[in-house]
């Protein structure tokens, strides 16, 4: 199925993903159909899919590692790759991808942005193997500063603690 690719935004949150997502999504890469509304921090959406969107909060709850919990800044566990929440999501993702390629209107590609699929890059490289996908990224970076300054103002997030997660996504 190597005529298929998805293709994923990734980066650190307030990194300019919703900008890059945005772009691709006006140069014609699917992004979904239920995508995150706009709101006050991301005027004009955050081209997100929900369901992706959703699957990743659950299983960062699932590995100990929620947003807005200071656990979200270390790295994922130990085997985490084995782990049966992460084969859980595994097979939901996989689905969701399954459907995508079924979809004749995405012309041979789908994109994903969210950007906790950075923490799950080695998940949704096993995830296109297996569905014999090509798996491409685009990686948005943003100064470390800007980031936490950002974060700061958005999430209330202490800046010691922004640089922290900043680290782990971009590591």
């Amino acid at each position: 199925m190597a005529d298929f690719s998805l293709i994923a935004v990734v980066g650190m949150h307030r990194s300019g993903t919703s900008m890059m997502a945005e772009t691709t999504s006006r140069l014609g890469l699917p992004l979904g159909e239920k995508l995150l509304p706009a709101n006050t921090y991301n005027k004009r959406g955050y081209f997100e899919d929900t369901f992706v969107v959703d699957r990743h909060d659950r299983l960062l709850a699932q590995l100990g590692r929620s947003w807005g919990t200071i656990q979200h800044s270390f790295m994922l566990p130990d085997n985490w790759i084995n782990h049966e929440a992460t084969q859980a999501a595994k097979q939901d993702l996989k689905d969701y991808i399954r459907q995508q390629i079924k979809t004749p209107a995405h012309g041979g590609k789908f994109g994903i942005k969210d950007p906790r699929t950075s923490l799950f890059i080695p998940l949704w490289q096993s995830i296109c193997k297996e569905l014999d996908i090509d798996f491409k990224l685009i990686i948005c970076l943003r100064d470390i500063e800007d980031v936490a300054q950002s974060l700061s103002a958005r999430d209330k997030l202490p800046l010691h603690a922004a640089r922290l997660i900043w680290m782990n996504y971009n590591a």
